[in-house]
């Protein structure tokens, strides 16, 4: 099994967050909120398999949400935008953080 390792980055405040990977609830947490020291808010990892994987996010408290398709081993990032969009990026290299 493939490591994805998401990550929730920029944006969130107080807010109540789920994910899911091929329709597969994995995460759901409220209160997550960036910290501005080093723009993550969470994380989360999972085996994902070795197929494309399907991932979403979505920001319950805001009515937003994301989806993108990455071949594992992956590291995607999520960040609210200020227009309650979301935006993300995947890496095949882990993010660094402050």
């Amino acid at each position: 099994m493939a490591a994805l390792r998401i990550d929730l980055q920029e944006g969130f405040d107080s807010d109540v967050v789920a994910i899911r990977v091929d329709g597969k609830e994995v995460y759901r947490k409220s209160g997550v909120t960036t910290m501005l020291q080093i723009s993550l808010a969470d994380s989360v990892e999972v085996d994902a398999g070795d197929a494309t994987a399907s991932v979403e996010v979505e920001v319950v408290s805001r009515d937003a949400r994301d989806r993108v398709s990455v071949d594992p081993p992956a590291f995607v990032a999520f960040t609210l935008r200020p227009d309650g969009g979301i935006r993300h990026q995947v890496s095949k290299e882990p993010f660094r953080y402050m």
